[in-house]
């Protein structure tokens, strides 16, 4: 989801903020969400680079899964 954000026009840097259905049921004022900012900043400059020319379908890949969430620092929506 934070990749088509990304390729929209304008693009939905910040205004979005995503988590998963368990986290949210689980906490929903925890520090589980991230914006398709950090998704784009994860992933720059590698194969999963949301800003490289795409050919076909948006496919799953459990490794570039792996890389957002072992580089991801998840946020709150509200500090203090």
């Amino acid at each position: 989801m934070a990749e088509r954000l990304l390729q929209n026009e304008p693009s939905a840097v910040t205004m979005v903020w995503l988590t998963t259905f368990s986290e949210i049921t689980a906490d929903p004022l925890g520090t589980i969400w991230m914006r398709p900012l950090e998704y784009r900043d994860i992933t720059k400059g590698t194969q999963y680079d949301p800003s490289r020319p795409r050919t076909g379908a948006y496919r799953r890949e459990p490794a570039r899964e792996g890389l957002v969430v072992a580089r991801l620092k998840k946020l709150r929506l509200f500090e203090g």
